[in-house]
């Protein structure tokens, strides 16, 4: 009769409980012979409800259990057993046997993933889209090298020219650019107005009823830049005029809305270089007169 009540005697894994309290001992590691003390089974039992319990709000839990909230903070000190109708609902709450009063969790119980907001707020855009076909096709915007001009939001005065990227992946329109990093966000370093420090940013495209959208995040912020571009202008077909806006709020000396332009550059190696090397702000009596009248409009658009 007295083996039929021993614990079984295989390994267990222990289990650390957090700094400066020592792993308990299971009812397999007990002394041969001799089962573990009652004291060593509540807190064997408060140890995993703890472990369990980790992350969730008490109050609801014992809402949710039917069990009064100070007889359940006697079990997770390790102070009380439950009744074994209450251990079953425990049991059954979060998945585990009764073997929680024997050996301890092993491995931990992993904790669930953090939501993402910037992923729900793309799945309910997506199901605001739904239906609509916003894909970009190569024959509406070539894959390639572009010029990006826009007139500068910090200096009205002056035209800003990057280089960017346009590809496909996934059945979607990517766009790498830049933007100057200006320690100021009203007016840029007069050192950095002709060759200002650039960093990269991204964004993708959507199709529009009569043009292109391009929404980019600019580095190190929560600001957007939504530009609008149409296909073609005066008979060129590698230019793309539109607009371009900053989801912020007014700033003194700031515009928030610019007239852009979106310029495909040719495959030839010296036309590449040359709008390479001339990136950065320019003034815009320096432009060509198709591409300063579109820049410098007073009404974007």
């Amino acid at each position: 009769m007295a083996d039929r009540l021993r614990s079984p005697t295989r390994p267990l894994a222990g289990i650390k409980v957090g700094a400066g309290r020592a792993a308990l001992p299971s009812a397999a590691s007990a002394v041969a012979g001799a089962g573990p003390s009652p004291q060593q089974l509540r807190a064997m039992f408060g140890q995993n409800l703890r472990q369990l319990v980790a992350g969730q709000p008490v109050a609801e839990l014992c809402r949710r259990l039917g069990i009064n909230r100070s007889q359940f903070n006697r079990y997770l000190q390790g102070e009380a057993f439950p009744r074994p109708d209450i251990l079953h609902r425990i049991c059954a709450h979060f998945a585990v046997d009764a073997r929680i009063l024997l050996e301890p969790l092993a491995p931990p119980l992993s904790r669930p993933a953090r939501p993402d907001p910037l992923a729900a707020a793309l799945a309910a855009l997506g199901d605001v889209m739904a239906g609509r076909d916003v894909a970009v096709e190569e024959a509406v915007l070539p894959a390639g090298l572009y010029r990006f001009w826009r007139r500068s939001f910090a200096r009205p005065d002056l035209v800003l020219s990057t280089i960017s990227r346009v590809w496909r992946t996934g059945g979607a329109t990517r766009f790498r650019g830049s933007e100057p990093m200006l320690p100021n966000p009203v007016l840029p370093d007069p050192r950095d107005v002709r060759r200002p420090k650039l960093a990269p940013h991204h964004g993708v495209f959507l199709r529009a009823e009569d043009g292109v959208t391009l929404i980019c995040a600019l580095p190190g912020t929560r600001i957007l830049r939504m530009s609008f571009l149409r296909s073609g202008h005066a008979g060129v077909a590698t230019l793309f005029p539109g607009y371009t806006a900053l989801t912020r709020d007014r700033a003194t000396g700031l515009l928030r809305v610019v007239p852009s332009l979106l310029e495909r550059l040719p495959d030839d190696m010296p036309a590449r270089l040359g709008a390479a090397r001339s990136r950065g702000y320019r003034d815009p009596k320096t432009l060509p007169d198709l591409l300063r009248d579109i820049l410098m409009a007073d009404r974007p658009g």
